[in-house]
C-alpha cells in the first residue's frame, strides 16, 4: 500500500470509529438520562434514529475500509450485507465471531438491517421501519475492531 493509500485507509478507519463512538455516547447517554430528558419534554426518539444511522454509517465505512485493504473496488454501495459478503471468508468469520449472542441468526439480522442507513435517513418517507439496534451496535463494533486489527 502506498503512503497515500495508507493515509486514505487511516482516515476511513478513523471516521468509522468516530461515528461508532458518537452513537454509543448518544445511545448510552440517552438511556442514562432518559428520565430527566423526558421530564423536560424532549422527544428521545430522535436519539434512537440518530444512533441507528450512525451505527449503520460506521459499519458501512468500516466494511469499505476493509474492502479497500483487500483491494476490492466498491462503487456507491450502501448495502451492509453486500459489503460484508465481498470480504474474504476469514475476515467475515472473525467479524461474526466477535458478535456475541447472534450466532444462530446473524445472516437473518444482517439481511434485515442491511439498508438501515438508506432507509432510516429518510424515515419520514416510510412506514413500518424496523431496526435491531443491539445487533447493529455489535456489528458496527465488530467491524470497527476488525479494521483496527489490520496492520500493514
Amino acid at each position: 500500500m502506498t503512503p497515500e493509500e495508507q493515509k486514505i485507509y487511516d482516515s476511513m478507519r478513523a471516521a468509522a470509529h468516530s461515528f461508532h463512538s458518537a452513537s454509543v455516547l448518544l445511545q448510552d447517554g440517552t438511556n442514562i438520562l432518559a428520565k430527566e430528558v423526558l421530564k423536560r419534554g424532549i422527544d428521545i426518539r430522535s436519539s434512537f434514529i440518530s444512533s441507528a444511522l450512525l451505527y449503520a454509517l460506521s459499519a458501512e465505512i468500516s466494511l469499505k475500509t476493509l474492502a479497500k485493504r483487500e483491494c476490492v473496488r466498491i462503487e456507491r454501495l450502501h448495502d451492509l450485507k453486500s459489503l460484508f459478503n465481498i470480504l474474504p471468508t476469514e475476515i467475515r468469520n472473525r467479524i461474526q465471531q466477535d458478535i456475541e449472542g447472534y450466532d444462530e441468526c446473524f445472516d437473518t439480522l444482517l439481511e434485515a438491517n442491511k439498508s438501515t442507513f438508506v432507509e432510516w435517513r429518510y424515515f419520514y418517507e416510510k412506514d413500518n421501519l424496523s431496526v435491531n439496534l443491539d445487533f447493529l451496535r455489535k456489528f458496527s463494533s465488530a467491524v470497527n475492531n476488525e479494521c483496527n486489527k489490520v496492520e500493514f
